[in-house]
């Protein structure tokens, strides 16, 4: 299977220690059916999750199908760096993380608030606080690789934002935007904008 690109950078920050708990958490989530909380109505195949968002305009769109293809986990307690984590994964389908995927992350000395903005430090959003991690990962239908900026790049506005607009113990809505870039060869080869994001998933952890 082709490693994710996210949990490539997480490497690169020196994030993906404290996570690999939350990605294994995520992985296993369709063999733990028979033990998995009760998440509501929202949880059947065909219910109401979802993430939409557009790529250079175009409209894609995730719809729930199965158990672990749409899922947000929150840490309950921060990690080495002091902050707590939110990790997103969104897969078109669950049989393959080398197409069609998106996912964010956030990482902040907060628990995540629906009264708040967050942004990289390239955000340009009026008000937007500025997470020490936020990223939002993409792979396209030909399994090309897109990534917001790690750093602080003055060369291009590779920006993210993620907002809350609802977090219970059961599921978390919100929205998502950013510029992402293709790198190969150390060279950024293509650049996506990523707009209208919006998601609706069950909450792990």
């Amino acid at each position: 299977m082709k490693t994710c690109i996210f949990f490539r950078a997480a490497q690169k920050i020196n994030i993906l220690t404290p996570l690999y708990g939350v990605f294994l958490s995520l992985m296993l989530l369709p063999c733990l059916s028979g033990c998995k909380k009760d998440l509501g109505d929202s949880n059947e195949p065909g219910g109401s999750y979802y993430v939409k968002f557009k790529v250079d305009g175009k409209q894609e769109e995730f719809r729930y199908l199965k158990e672990g293809q749409l899922a947000i986990v929150t840490a309950t307690e921060k990690d080495e760096n002091g902050n707590y984590s939110v990790f997103g994964s969104f897969m078109k389908t669950i049989e393959t993380t080398s197409q069609n995927t998106i996912s964010l992350l956030l990482g902040y000395s907060e628990l995540p608030a629906t009264d708040k903005v967050y942004g990289n430090f390239n955000s340009t959003v009026a008000g937007a606080i500025k997470a020490p991690v936020l990223i939002i990962s993409y792979t396209d239908n030909d399994g090309d690789d897109y990534l917001t900026s790690l750093f602080d790049v003055s060369s291009g506005p590779y920006d993210a934002q993620v907002a809350f607009s609802h977090i219970s113990a059961k599921e978390i809505k919100g929205t998502f935007s950013g510029t992402l870039r293709q790198v190969k060869d150390g060279y950024t080869e293509k650049t996506i904008k990523i707009t209208d994001g919006v998601f609706f998933a069950p909450r792990i952890m």
